[in-house]
């Protein structure tokens, strides 16, 4: 009798991430990880030219002026970010998610203008 086996090795899940700043007042986003399993560890805010305003409310976030370090809830992210800009200047942004779906860490990262102004 001859016995086989096979190591089958799981795929790192897909993950979906999205960040919108359609205006100088606010930053949605969006994070969603295709796996049965999955939880969002961190998101980290920083801006520049702009003031945090306000972060979504189901999140744990040590906030200063210009960035926050936050603790999400479980489950899909979604929220939008509140900001003011400082001046005429252009403002940006920059925002990262930490991730984890069994063995797997997960991340992503986006930047860019907060938008035009007067829109």
């Amino acid at each position: 009798m001859v016995l086989l086996s096979i190591a089958i090795s799981p795929e790192q899940p897909h993950a979906d991430f999205q960040v919108v700043a359609e205006d100088d007042r606010s930053l949605d986003v969006s994070f969603r990880v295709d796996a049965e399993s999955w939880r969002a560890d961190r998101i980290v805010i920083a801006l520049e030219g702009a003031t945090l305003v306000s972060t979504p409310p189901e999140w744990n976030c040590v906030v200063s002026a210009a960035s926050a370090d936050c603790a999400p809830s479980s489950g899909p992210i979604d929220g939008r970010i509140g900001v003011s800009t400082d001046s005429a200047a252009a403002a940006a942004y920059r925002l990262s998610i930490d991730a984890t779906s069994g063995g797997f860490h997960i991340d992503g990262d986006s930047n860019g203008p907060l938008g035009v102004r007067g829109r």
